[in-house]
């Protein structure tokens, strides 16, 4: 039980990712038993699901679930004391209080389900306040049949907002003024029927962790999967195929075509045998949608529908796209009808862009721990080196290589080539290294320490001839170093976006970087501060504008130490112009010893 006014005592959470079939609803499939540790900090018994709680002072902590745009919150509450309660909410660090999604009792005791989703929120609230001192089983729902509110097994709230829960950085649990008590929780992701949710009622099941056990980790190889049936040539199965504990998967030579990503986990290791294990994208399928597609919906019209294959990956977007994009793999192709096998996130209509593509990362993983990519080579068109691939939509989260909410994994001497999207990206997580790898001629930015990254070290590439940024920094990039990177003939900076704002990039190292024949400045630091700035090349910089851009540009940047770096022009005809430039809005920043 979780007091949500004292030290964390045992909680039980249960994360149900039901696959689609005729499952039974009511079992889930991952779970964690938490109990008090000394140091206040509880620990999952489920090694495979990177998940970790906090308690202190009534609030316990841990990381996000990622986007779930149809699913189900279940939990026994017990309120204690009257006043706001946070039950459970999902919100990004440093995100405006609106901008929070979760199940909560207001100020008199009436239980509120809330989901934001840019840029508004959606709200299902009961007219009955619960009684203090009983418990109480509460139930919230989203998805296609809007936001739904049940309590004791009745709905008592019903909204047709379809809203879907996107990524959020963590989760919370407790907070407010009141006090309440956490029995059992829940999260899947799908809805809960309502006779699922009634006899969850009649007949209350305690959720029970998973056994953790099976073999260690093992070596494969893809040579023993692959098949013409499969999506991966082979890969994904032998990634399946390992234990629970982890292990290796060796990618010969050869060249792979990738009809979906692959998707990696905990203690994964994927070893191709360098550049001649090669990864490559079919042909380009994309194609406009016909009439609008609402959130939740799976059945999408499209103009034409004939590059398409039933069990291949697609998203679908508008002209948003970033977190805005939905991934799914294709269930059934009917004409120029195509079903997918989960509700898109975000709906559009034709006139915002609405369309169906094979985009995609090639390589993925999501919430895990220990993973390691080396030595692969992705190359979207082999042989080609002249002109980026720039024609069409792009998102971050098709980057070629994507870590999202990763811990503790490495990105080591891969080489990305002609990609839709950016190249390697590491979207969240603490502890990642992206080390000895060369991105070069992608549609985005070549590297891309991503949205809340911690702790990335970023060391010994090389980004080359990209559409946007060498190396581009993210919002709330934190203490990361970026150090001995060759970032040339970009279009965009060398290394752009250090700061970023309200909640920006802070206390990260750049240093010893050469940022050199790029079109805009060597090295971009703008709205933030906090940083250090040192040791860098930024040679014969700001090509696409030639005497706009200087070596390294600080634009309303805070209490950045910018030292001993050296900034020159060697061409016949300059375009680089001064060493360091200091915009209006630049306060306390150390700048000395710049050549």
């Amino acid at each position: 039980m979780v007091e949500l006014t004292g030290l964390t005592t045992m909680l039980l959470l249960a994360l149900a990712l039901a696959p689609t079939g005729l499952a039974d609803e009511l079992e889930p499939r991952w779970g964690w038993r938490l109990d008090e540790a000394a140091d206040g900090r509880c620990e999952p018994v489920v090694g495979e699901i990177a998940l970790a709680i906090e308690g202190a002072d009534g609030v316990a902590t841990g990381e996000g679930l990622g986007t779930i745009v149809a699913g189900s919150i279940e939990c026994l509450v017990r309120p204690l004391a009257g006043g706001r309660v946070e039950l459970i909410s999902f919100a990004d660090e440093g995100a405006p209080a609106g901008e929070w999604s979760g199940l909560a009792l207001d100020e008199e005791m009436r239980p509120v389900f809330r989901v934001y989703h840019y840029p508004e929120a959606g709200e299902a609230r009961a007219d009955e306040p619960l009684e203090v001192g009983r418990e109480h089983h509460l139930a919230a729902t989203w998805g296609a049949d809007g936001l739904r509110l049940y309590v004791n097994g009745v709905l008592r709230a019903h909204s047709e907002e379809r809203k879907a829960l996107h990524a959020m950085e963590g989760i919370t649990l407790g907070g407010g003024e009141g006090r309440a008590a956490i029995e059992q929780l829940a999260i899947f992701t799908r809805p809960l029927s309502d006779a699922a949710i009634a006899e969850h009622v009649r007949e209350p099941r305690p959720l029970q962790a998973p056994a953790i056990g099976g073999d260690g980790p093992a070596q494969l190889s893809v040579a023993d999967f692959a098949s013409a049936a499969s999506m991966t040539g082979g890969i994904q199965e032998a990634v399946d195929a390992l234990p629970a504990g982890g292990g290796e998967v060796y990618v010969p030579p050869g060249r792979y075509v990738l009809k979906c990503a692959v998707h990696l986990r905990s203690n994964v290791t994927l070893r191709g045998a360098g550049p001649s294990t090669l990864l490559v994208r079919p042909a380009d399928a994309h194609s406009l949608a016909t009439a609008t597609v609402a959130v939740g919906d799976r059945s999408i019209a499209v103009e034409d529908a004939s590059g398409f294959e039933v069990g291949a990956e697609v998203a679908f977007h508008g002209k948003q796209t970033g977190w805005f994009a939905t991934q799914a793999l294709i269930t059934a192709i009917d004409g120029n009808r195509v079903t997918l096998d989960r509700g898109v996130g975000k709906g559009f209509t034709p006139e915002e862009g609405a369309a169906l593509g094979n985009l995609y990362p090639m390589v993925t993983a999501e919430h895990a721990r220990a993973v390691t990519i080396r030595d692969l080579a992705i190359d979207e068109r082999p042989g080609a080196r002249q002109g980026h691939p720039n024609e069409g939509p792009a998102s971050f989260t098709w980057e070629a290589i994507h870590l999202y909410n990763c811990r503790d994994s490495r990105i080591e001497a891969c080489q990305v080539r002609n990609h839709i999207s950016d190249g390697i990206g590491v979207q969240g997580g603490r502890g990642v290294t992206v080390t000895g790898c060369v991105v070069e001629n992608c549609r985005g930015h070549g590297l891309h320490p991503g949205v809340y990254v911690r702790e990335s070290t970023w060391t010994g590439n090389a980004s080359r001839g990209n559409a946007g940024d060498g190396l581009y920094f993210c919002v709330a990039v934190r203490d990361s170093i970026v150090s001995g990177n060759v970032c040339v003939d970009n279009a965009g900076h060398g290394i752009g976006g250090l700061g970023a704002g309200q909640i920006g990039d802070k206390y990260n190292v750049v240093s010893a970087n050469v940022c050199a024949r790029n079109g805009r400045a060597g090295i971009e630091a703008i709205l933030g501060g906090d940083n250090v700035i040192s040791g860098n090349i930024c040679r014969d910089n700001s090509q696409s504008e030639p005497g706009r851009w200087p070596g390294i540009l600080l634009d309303r940047t805070t209490d950045t130490i910018v030292t001993g770096n050296l900034c020159l022009d060697t061409q016949p005809e300059p375009t680089q112009t001064q060493a360091v430039v200091e915009t209006d809005g630049c306060e306390r920043n150390t700048v000395g010893g710049n050549g």
